[in-house]
């Protein structure tokens, strides 16, 4: 027989489960709706600022101090350490692609770093 203590027990840690499945629902929700509001990169575009915050997913989400929410491919270059941009980009770095442009430039301590986009279908459009 269970006693009435132990039953306040299995009601806490009920409720202590229960909140945190609730919880994890809440946070996946709220990422997945966070990260779908960044525009996916386009050959078309242009943009430039400065970068206030990354995050490194399947691909590179960058926010920009004008507000802009970008999504970047996963480029590489393996002239720079860490070779990712997404590894590579830091808040306070200027950024910028020029429209019709395969490029992203980034500027950093007086230095100019370059990440190329690779000319596939579905970048370009063509």
């Amino acid at each position: 027989m269970i006693s009435i203590e132990n039953k306040h027990f299995i009601k806490i840690i009920f409720g202590i489960i229960v909140g945190a499945i609730v919880m994890a629902f809440y946070v996946i929700f709220k990422y997945n709706q966070d990260w779908q509001s960044y525009d996916e990169l386009s050959y078309q575009q242009r943009f430039e600022g400065e970068v206030t915050k990354v995050f490194i997913g399947d691909d590179t989400y960058i926010q920009l101090s004008s507000g802009s929410k970008l999504k970047l491919p996963t480029l590489i270059n393996d002239d720079y350490y860490p070779e990712s941009i997404g590894s590579f980009l830091k808040n306070g770095d200027s950024i910028s692609k020029k429209a019709y442009s395969d490029s992203i430039f980034i500027l950093r301590d007086s230095k100019v770093y370059f990440f190329a986009i690779d000319n596939n279908d579905e970048f370009t459009g063509l």
